[in-house]
């Protein structure tokens, strides 16, 4: 898989792959998701028996971020993590200050939702800790997300609860 410099667009993870970031791999081995910053993008490769790569599928930013559009909240993503049930991806996006969780049904990468620093989850609580964020993690049993922002003397460290059957996160608690 090569990036030849065209355009990045959402389903050709083989255009996708200017300044990689991060990387991270299906619990079964089976695909392998990297960040893009340079196409603001998350890219699904399938990885088959004989261990040849291919492009799968892939989502990038496509404007406005916001809670409604989470689509375009993948601006500069830095960090992504896989939940232990290979079903979800988190994705740090540094340039919007949001966590983006992906679902990923083993052929395709869909937006679920984003969590903005500033603005209310869905329980309408306020998220804070996150503006610059900078890397998530998924705890081995799935149920809590953390993440790092590197906002100078504002940088935290932030926690979320996954919800599996809302799929949904909900901001917990912020340290600064």
């Amino acid at each position: 898989v090569i990036d030849e410099g065209a355009s990045c667009a959402p389903g050709t993870a083989d255009q996708c792959l200017s300044d990689l970031r991060d990387l991270a791999i299906s619990p079964d081995g089976s695909a392998l998701f990297a960040t893009s910053a340079g196409d603001d993008a998350v890219v699904a490769l399938s990885r088959a028996a004989d261990g040849t790569l291919s492009a799968a599928s892939a989502v990038s930013d496509g404007g406005t971020c916001s809670a409604a559009s989470p689509g375009n909240c993948l601006t500069d993503p830095r960090q992504l993590a896989m939940h232990p049930g290979g079903d979800r991806l988190f994705v740090a996006a540094h340039g919007d200050d949001t966590v983006v969780s992906l679902a990923w049904d083993g052929m395709d990468l869909t937006i679920g939702e984003a969590l903005i620093d500033s603005q209310p989850d869905s329980d309408g609580t306020p998220v804070t800790g996150i503006a610059m964020i900078s890397g998530v993690a998924v705890a081995p049993h799935g149920e809590q997300v953390a993440t790092i922002s590197e906002a100078g003397s504002a940088s935290a460290v932030s926690l979320f609860r996954w919800d599996s059957s809302a799929g949904a996160l909900f901001f917990e608690d912020s340290f600064k």
